[in-house]
């Protein structure tokens, strides 16, 4: 591994960081009641009795590509969750640079295909779920929408 590569790579998990800090402090606890972290290697990274949440940081704004993408074994492992009875939501949230976003899992918003990148020294592909914009919102949305749930009944 080269200099460059490890700059790149440290910036990476920089940047990678600051976006979790930011979304683990300001906007988690805002939207989802009791939101633990699970641990830097778990498939998804944050749960409470009614939802999972993955996070993902990414330097673009939105709408710069047509979707948003994301590992598919996290689709994966949501999908086992479902399949064995669990009644949680699910959702992927990108702290991208222009702001932050989420999609609510849903079986018929997403394609597989085989995703990565190439800049850190070595090709990085796996197979990917990609997100449409159109089914992709501002994290604010979800706000409006929690609210109206409260009327209702507690913060998830």
């Amino acid at each position: 591994m080269n200099k460059d590569i490890k700059t790149i790579f440290n910036d990476d998990m920089k940047l990678g960081i600051s976006g979790e800090n930011y979304v683990e402090e300001k906007i988690l606890p805002r939207y989802f009641k009791n939101i633990k972290f699970n641990g830097k290697w778990a498939v998804i990274d944050y749960e409470n009795e009614d939802t999972l949440i993955e996070l993902k940081t990414r330097r673009v704004p939105f709408g710069k590509y047509e979707s948003l993408m994301f590992g598919f074994n996290k689709v994966v492992y949501i999908e086992e969750r479902i399949k064995n009875g669990e009644k949680k939501d699910a959702y992927i949230i990108w702290q991208l640079t222009d702001g932050v976003y989420y999609w609510k899992y849903n079986e018929n918003e997403y394609s597989i295909k085989s995703g990565g990148r190439r800049d850190r020294g070595k090709l990085e592909f796996n197979d990917c779920a990609y997100v449409k914009n159109k089914y992709i919102h501002s994290i604010y949305d979800l706000c409006e929408i929690k609210q109206e749930e409260n009327e209702e009944t507690e913060v998830v």
